[in-house]
């Protein structure tokens, strides 16, 4: 991992996410989330693979905005894989069965209530910690 980041060096809204990642994961400490964060990263990197590895425009886009942040593009996809891991986290609160049952009872037109729960019935599919 490039560097976890001082928090006291942090950038205003990097302590932000850093704070929000740390709540997120339950830690009370720095060295426990630093810990947390080390463990579900090797992991992710491991199991999905392809969202570390990023090239030519995607590569540049990646290292412009991780450089307006202050960070490394390696920290920025770090950062969109806790971010990718705690929103599905969060989807997953519920039942999948529970999750496409409430699409279904939206009163949505049937190619958009057809696309959504494709949407969903994805998101209960890639593997979690």
């Amino acid at each position: 991992m490039a560097g976890a980041g001082n928090p006291e060096r942090m950038k205003p809204i990097r302590k932000t996410l850093h704070k929000q990642f740390s709540h997120a994961l339950g830690c009370t400490s720095e060295k426990e989330y630093q810990r947390k964060k080390t463990a579900l990263l090797t992991y992710f990197k491991r199991v999905w693979p392809q969202a570390f590895s990023v090239e030519g425009v995607r590569k540049r886009a990646f290292e412009r905005m991780a450089e307006m942040e202050g960070i490394t593009a390696e920290e920025k996809l770090e950062d969109l894989a806790l971010l990718h891991y705690l929103i599905r986290r969060s989807i997953r609160q519920t039942t999948k069965d529970a999750a496409l049952e409430s699409v279904a009872q939206c009163d949505l037109p049937d190619e958009v209530r057809v696309i959504v729960a494709k949407i969903v019935e994805q998101t209960f599919e890639v593997p979690t910690v």
